[in-house]
This record gives C-alpha cells, sequence and structure tokens, in this order.
C-alpha cells in the first residue's frame, strides 16, 4: 500500500494547518499500519511529494498564496517563487515523477521498503 502525503505533513508552512494536518495523521495512520501488517508481509509507505504541476497548483488560489506581494499573479510568478522552495531549479514536479516513485515502491525493487516515507521534493530546502 503506497498513502500520498506532502512534504506538508514534514515542513510546517503559513496557510496549511488544515491540508498539513491531515497529511501528517496519514503518516502515523502508514507507520502503524505498517507495523501491524508487516506480519502478513503487506507494506505500507507514504510518499511525500513537493509542489506537483496538477489543477491543484496550478490555478489563481495558489499564485495568490505564494505570490500575495501582487495583485494577479501569474504562473511565471507562482513557479519564481515556488522555484525558491528546492535545491534544484525546479518550480513544480510532474505527475509523472511521483508515479515513479510510487511504482518503485510497489515493485519488486521496493520489495522490502516498508513504513517509510518517500520524499520526492527536488532537493527541497524548507
Amino acid at each position: 500500500m503506497v498513502i500520498t502525503s506532502s512534504l506538508a505533513a514534514m515542513y510546517a508552512n503559513g496557510n496549511t494547518a488544515h491540508y498539513s494536518a491531515v497529511k501528517a495523521g496519514l503518516v502515523m495512520m502508514a507507520k502503524v499500519m505498517a507495523k501491524e501488517w508487516a506480519p502478513h508481509s503487506i507494506r505500507v509507505n507514504t510518499v511525500h511529494p513537493t509542489t506537483v504541476a496538477t489543477d491543484m497548483i496550478l490555478n489563481d488560489a495558489t499564485y495568490r498564496l505564494f505570490r500575495p506581494d501582487l495583485e494577479h499573479p501569474t504562473r511565471a510568478d507562482f513557479e519564481a517563487a515556488a522555484r525558491t522552495l528546492n535545491r534544484l531549479p525546479v518550480a513544480a514536479l510532474e505527475p509523472r515523477d511521483i508515479s515513479e516513485t510510487v511504482l518503485h515502491l510497489v515493485a519488486d525493487s521496493g520489495r522490502y521498503i516498508t513504513g517509510t516515507a518517500q520524499v520526492v521534493d527536488a532537493g527541497g530546502a524548507l
């Protein structure tokens, strides 16, 4: 089992208390499930993506959250701010980047990984 959490479960950011609390709860649930289900050879992990280029992020409300200094921020304005969250020069990952991590965890290559958090963050400096 792979549960999608978020870096927001691990790093505090303003205006995200509700989101961060839910994502942190998923992490503890996964840890408990990993302990309980390991004797049955069921693995449980969490994936913690950074910003991902999906409709959840690519919208005016998020642009304003990242750039409150601008009246009408654009995607380019958002990307400039989002790049500062990562060590690598990436504003947002592609959904495929997260999918590949999940595939690794459910494939034979991840057969002994359980109860861990897989961070997918472009070298985040949060």
